[in-house]
């Protein structure tokens, strides 16, 4: 309960989508254990962009990737 408080207390400090992303990238990361966590934004056409990212230091960054919509599954685009 203590580090969702914390996670909820850190988004409620963003002062813009960005951070907001970027720090619910890092929140999830550190709680599921992953290697990356990528946060897309979708346009209408359904291609994506990656907008936030944390990765572990060894992997190459992909944010600012941008992936056709066909790379893209409907339920991902869905969630």
């Amino acid at each position: 309960a203590r580090r969702v408080e914390t996670a909820l207390q850190s988004f409620l400090s963003c002062y813009a989508l960005r951070p907001l992303c970027e720090q619910a990238a890092r929140v999830f990361r550190e709680i599921a254990g992953h290697d990356r966590v990528m946060v897309y934004q979708f346009a209408e056409g359904g291609h994506g962009e990656v907008f936030a990212e944390d990765r572990r230091p060894d992997r190459e960054p992909l944010l600012g990737y941008h992936y056709p919509a066909c790379d893209i599954p409907q339920i991902a685009r869905r969630l």
